[in-house]
């Protein structure tokens, strides 16, 4: 009976060893991330939006769930996480402010997008991200010292036209106003040069 008992607790023992050997196996082979396999899920991810987005210009009743678009900034955040020094690096950061921004959570994309702003300094969309940190903080959430900071930024590039320019150094000039108050401003001149005419 002893022998029994002792065959079978071998055999037990045996066959956990072997299930907790194969899972082993399959948590190592499913933790094993590369570049290529990170850019695949993203690229899935992006299909899925893509046809969803034609689904909804197709029916405006048509609701894409948020859930899809989270999924897609957490494949990205972890794409950067991972791989920080790979060339994708930066276009994931890219998907994940225009995520947000899609997603209309202002802050994260403002977020992400000085992340972009940080780590790729030069940039080829370098106006266009200080431009829309600009408008953020100048409409959507006033804040002085920031709106002064992008604004500056913006007037140190070399690449700006006369009327970008003259724009930025008036918004500068009259920082101390809100863009209502602003255009308040504005409106007021207007009336003022159409009584004088």
């Amino acid at each position: 009976m002893k022998i029994k008992y002792y065959s079978l607790f071998i055999l037990f023992t045996t066959l956990l060893v072997s299930c907790g050997q194969t899972s082993k196996d399959q948590t190592s082979s499913e933790e094993e991330v590369t570049v290529e396999s990170l850019k695949v899920s993203i690229q899935e991810i992006d299909d899925s939006l893509s046809m969803l987005t034609k689904k909804k210009m197709k029916d405006p009743n048509f609701k894409i769930d948020r859930l899809v678009y989270h999924e897609g900034i957490n494949r990205n955040k972890e794409f950067f996480e991972t791989f920080p020094e790979d060339d994708y690096a930066k276009t994931a950061l890219e998907k994940i402010a225009s995520l947000y921004f899609q997603l209309q959570v202002e802050g994260e994309a403002a977020k992400w997008r000085d992340s972009i702003l940080l780590h790729y300094p030069n940039t080829e969309s370098k106006v266009a991200l200080l431009e829309m940190q600009m408008s953020y903080y100048d409409f959507d959430n006033h804040n002085k010292e920031k709106l002064e900071y992008y604004l500056n930024e913006l007037l140190s590039l070399k690449t700006l036209t006369e009327q970008q320019r003259k724009d930025y150094e008036f918004r500068l000039e009259h920082i101390d106003k809100s863009h209502s108050e602003l255009m308040e401003m504005h409106n007021n001149d207007s009336v003022k040069v159409e009584v004088i005419q």
